[in-house]
């Protein structure tokens, strides 16, 4: 009975996958995100109501750190690469300060996202959440620097 569940519940999340895939051509962000929320659901032991939680919480925590940190950090490093010359000390400080604010409110969502797993979930079961998330990053990692070697070697030649 417990596979009759599972199945389904599979085919849903690769159809979904699919889809979210799909729309996201042009956005890696929402592709990886996909990808990383399919692995951690394929990779931990989730029942479907668990599942539903997790798509939920975990799907809203990665909004937040792309979304609302990431892409500001980024703009800001962009910013001081190109102008990094013409800025004052006190300007470059300034934003310093905003990237060391902007790692803290990434700790906070973090944070918040934990709490809100274990509150609504089994402290094992956010163990392997968080367990295949970092996976998830190590392989994303091995993948990038595999393919940054494969390219030096088509540049070399």
């Amino acid at each position: 009975m417990k596979t009759l569940l599972i199945n389904p519940l599979f085919i849903f999340i690769f159809l979904l996958s699919v889809t979210l895939s799909a729309q996201a051509r042009g956005r890696s962000f929402e592709r990886i995100k996909a990808h990383k929320m399919t692995y951690i659901v394929e990779n931990s032991s989730l029942s479907p109501e668990e599942e539903t939680l997790f798509w939920e919480i975990f799907g809203a925590s990665e909004d937040t750190l792309y979304k609302i940190i990431y892409r500001k950090k980024k703009a800001i490093k962009s910013y001081l690469k190109e102008n990094c010359s013409s800025l004052t000390s006190e300007e470059i400080k300034a934003k310093i300060e905003r990237l060391d604010q902007l790692e803290n409110e990434k700790v906070q969502a973090i944070i918040n996202r934990n709490k809100a797993l274990l509150n609504k979930l089994p402290s094992k079961k956010v163990l392997e959440i968080l367990t295949a998330s970092d996976q998830f990053s190590k392989e994303m990692y091995h993948r990038r620097k595999k393919g940054d070697k494969s390219e030096e070697r088509k540049n070399s030649n």
